[in-house]
């Protein structure tokens, strides 16, 4: 597991049944599941040490999950479908058709942006990524 991502399925342009990358990643699977190794980053741990423990016997929407971002300071990472990059920062402000995110850019928030939820495709709630540039800022803020 390299990250917990939350997927839009109103955005799935496509779905592939059979492909080379589906057979690598089922291949690393299991080699993975033999070795034991099913969470190598920790992040299951990691998400459970934030405020709000998500089940994931009951996937929540994208709305439910931002409205309580919203009452964190963990860095989540947001992918738009009207744009080129994804946007990492902190969830700032939530109403009934949109989010704002406080913009982590050169490793500080300089801007905030508003993504409107239709537009969402995928959003990194934990990951390798944002867990190291989620310590970096803490390092930085003492």
């Amino acid at each position: 597991m390299a990250a917990i991502s939350l997927l839009n399925y109103q955005q799935i342009s496509h779905i592939s049944e059979a492909s080379d990358s589906l057979d690598y990643y089922a291949f690393m699977i299991k080699r993975n599941q033999q070795a034991g190794i099913l969470d190598p980053y920790a992040l299951m741990q990691l998400w459970q040490l934030d405020a709000h423990v998500c089940d994931l016997a009951n996937i929540p929407t994208i709305k439910q999950v931002l409205t309580w971002k919203k009452h964190s300071t963990n860095l989540i990472e947001i992918d738009d479908r009207n744009r080129d990059d994804s946007s990492l920062g902190v969830i700032t402000k939530v109403d009934e058709k949109t989010v704002t995110q406080k913009i982590a850019d050169e490793y500080q928030f300089n801007r905030e942006d508003t993504f409107f939820f239709d537009d969402i495709c995928l959003i990194d709630l934990c990951s390798r990524d944002l867990l190291q540039m989620q310590l970096y800022l803490s390092s930085k803020r003492k």
